[in-house]
């Protein structure tokens, strides 16, 4: 060889060794040396099998190179090797013929790029066994450029149980056979969320060869598929699952329709013991009252402590006949029966501010809210406990009151400027007023937010 070829040699990117027909390296390059990770000095005149680990270098004999000077391997064979520094490296080589007796050998480090190629395969091997073995249904079909779901690609054994087709049957379909097309519109949101996240949800019933609809989780992914983007979906049959929702909904509405019935029990009961108060217990105190003071007229003028008596009597027996006007009120207020929400809420901060000397202020509607007796009822209480609530732990120096409606719902909303409460306390099930409010509006539909300390 010529000085120019050892230049073009020496600047080669691959390793390059010239070697005898007994294994002796002539010449190593620079990209050679990188690759050993040994100097010149150390490479040239020693045995190609030196730059191996001692179990390797019985294979590269004399016998071997005379075997490849008669008949050369095929170009970018592919070997794995344990280099003399205990590396594990992946070698191409391309071998080339010099004279009778030298053979020149190009060496390419492909260590990275072969473990890549051995982890796609190990990855492809793990999706297989995935894709074939999982206990869900998987489908993977594209998307066309329209947006659409184009025909099944793919689907494993459970698929087709599910399904209760043959894989060749399903290779045929695509999503819009097997769903109602009422249910086109969430396979539209579905593919533009994918589109979007490369990931999303879907729960939809799927209808199969015997015309069941199965209620299914829909779990879809994009991924390249045989170089192009695809869509895997995993498909769980959610029967169960949505059966217990249906059960738990149903025990949820029994639950607060028997709320709503001891609500409704309580509030009667309420109402009949206020009128049996005021009806017996008022009228007896007034005829008594009456009887009295006729006695009292009657009585000599030099009575006059009996005549005290009587008028200490008089004013034990007001005094009775408020104490029950109070309690008939606090059991079902009149005022609510009789002007309705916003006058007996209105009513009900003044006796607040009376009471306990806390500022309430009301922004209330100015017209009448057409609310039937039951969910009059249950507002006004919520607003009771709330408004014992600031006054027994929050330390406030000032309420307010807004109720208002906001399209179709009626928002009541009681805030205080006191000391705030904590998330634990919220949620603490001896918290019997906050579960009462929160059961009240429960069983009407209602939401209760509770707002505390930030």
């Amino acid at each position: 060889m010529d000085l120019s070829a050892f230049q073009l040699i020496d600047q080669h990117p691959d390793g390059v060794c010239i070697i005898d027909c007994t294994g002796k390296m002539l010449y190593v390059n620079d990209s050679f040396c990188g690759i050993i990770n040994k100097e010149k000095k150390a490479l040239v005149n020693k045995s190609f099998s030196s730059v191996f680990q001692k179990s390797e270098q019985s294979k590269y004999s004399a016998t071997y190179f005379e075997q490849i000077l008669n008949n050369l391997p095929e170009p970018y064979n592919q070997m794995q090797h344990t280099l003399w520094d205990n590396r594990l490296v992946w070698f191409e080589y391309c071998y080339g013929v010099l004279t009778s007796e030298n053979i020149i050998i190009f060496i390419r480090n492909i260590t990275f790029r072969k473990l890549d190629e051995l982890e796609i395969i190990k990855s492809e091997d793990q999706f297989r066994k995935f894709f074939q073995e999982g206990s869900d249904g998987i489908l993977i079909n594209r998307i066309s450029k329209d947006r659409f779901f184009d025909n099944f690609l793919e689907a494993n054994k459970q698929a087709c149980e599910l399904l209760n087709y043959s894989r060749d049957e399903i290779i045929n379909k695509n999503i819009y056979n097997i769903i109602s097309i009422w249910d086109n519109q969430k396979i539209e949101h579905f593919i533009t969320t994918l589109m979007k996240d490369t990931y999303a949800l879907l729960e939809i019933n799927l209808i199969t060869k015997d015309k069941r609809k199965i209620p299914v989780e829909i779990n879809g992914h994009v991924f390249e598929y045989n170089g192009r983007p695809a869509i895997i979906s995993v498909v769980r049959d959610i029967t169960k699952r949505s059966q217990a929702n249906i059960e738990l909904n149903k025990s949820r509405e029994q639950l607060r329709s028997l709320a709503l019935r001891l609500q409704n029990i309580r509030e009667e009961e309420r109402s009949m013991i206020a009128r049996e108060i005021h009806d017996e217990l008022g009228q007896l105190l007034t005829v008594l009252k009456i009887q009295i003071s006729l006695i009292s007229k009657k009585l000599p003028p030099n009575q006059t402590s009996l005549q005290e008596r009587v008028e200490s009597s008089i004013q034990f027996i007001d005094q009775a006949v408020k104490s029950i006007q109070k309690i008939t009120t606090q059991l079902r207020p009149g005022i609510l029966d009789e002007l309705g929400l916003i006058a007996a809420i209105e009513w009900q901060a003044r006796e607040f501010e009376k009471q306990t000397g806390i500022q309430c202020d009301c922004t209330l509607p100015k017209e009448t809210i057409n609310l039937d007796p039951k969910h009059s009822t249950a507002l006004f209480r919520i607003t009771q406990e709330a408004l014992t609530n600031a006054a027994r732990h929050s330390f406030a120096e000032r309420v307010s009151i807004y109720l208002k409606e906001e399209d179709d719902r009626l928002v009541l909303e009681i805030t205080d400027n006191g000391k705030g409460i904590h998330q634990a306390q919220i949620n603490n099930p001896n918290s019997l007023g906050l579960l009462g409010i929160k059961e009240r509006a429960m069983v009407f539909g209602g939401k209760v937010t509770i707002n505390g300390i930030n």
